[in-house]
């Protein structure tokens, strides 16, 4: 990732309605930090792409994870995957 390389923001139409400014990691971004993430064991794991997104975006606007857009997941979920 080039110094000047900028994360994406997008409105997205999630469930709950359209959030304006959703940020969203792009693929590019994704493909680097992939190997870093477990392997799933059992349970489909919910889309990383868009967990990680979600937590930069609650950590980057200083929010608390109850805080987060309600067109997120449950915000347990991001806790969770956060502190693992």
């Amino acid at each position: 990732m080039t110094p000047n390389e900028r994360l994406c923001f997008t409105g997205l139409p999630m469930e709950g309605g359209p959030v304006s400014d959703v940020f969203l990691l792009s693929e590019r971004q994704m493909k680097r930090i992939e190997p870093f993430f477990p392997l799933a064991h059992g349970v489909p794991r919910v889309d990383d792409r868009h967990i990680l997104s979600r937590i930069v975006y609650v950590i980057r606007n200083g929010l608390q994870w109850k805080d987060a857009p309600k067109a997120y997941d449950p915000h347990k979920t991001l806790y969770n995957r956060f502190i693992r």
